[in-house]
């Protein structure tokens, strides 16, 4: 069970990574212009 949320945890790390990534690159194309 504990090594079951633990990989629930790093999942949805992996996601926020994601969305912020994709938060900067619009940010990045924003300022650009």
């Amino acid at each position: 069970k504990a090594r079951r949320l633990k990989q629930a945890k790093e999942e949805a790390q992996e996601e926020i990574e994601k969305y912020r990534q994709e938060r900067e690159r619009q940010f990045r194309e924003f300022e650009a212009e």
